[in-house]
């Protein structure tokens, strides 16, 4: 289960959970995947464990590097989009 997840299913607001962490709402958004930029930020090892305790393992390491990695994989999947139909509107 990944955090944001794992948040709404225990109806844990993120800013209760930061605080359980000692860090900022806008870090734990970040996450999750939410911050302005719909950027996911993986975090260090020591912080992953401590969100893996805080959930009682519900959360694992993987949801983090599954999340950003689906992540990427839809951006280059719009560009390959845009490149082809960049390509038939100039007829290439």
């Amino acid at each position: 289960m990944n955090l944001r997840n794992y948040l709404e299913e225990n109806d844990i607001s993120p800013k209760d959970f930061a605080k359980k962490l000692g860090i900022t709402t806008a870090m734990l958004y970040r996450y999750m995947g939410k911050d302005s930029n719909g950027k996911i930020v993986i975090p260090r090892f020591d912080m992953m464990m401590k969100i893996i305790k805080e959930t009682n393992h519900e959360v694992s390491i993987s949801s983090f590097y599954f999340e950003e990695r689906m992540r990427i994989r839809e951006q280059n999947k719009q560009k390959q989009k845009q490149r082809r139909k960049d390509a038939e509107s100039t007829g290439n």
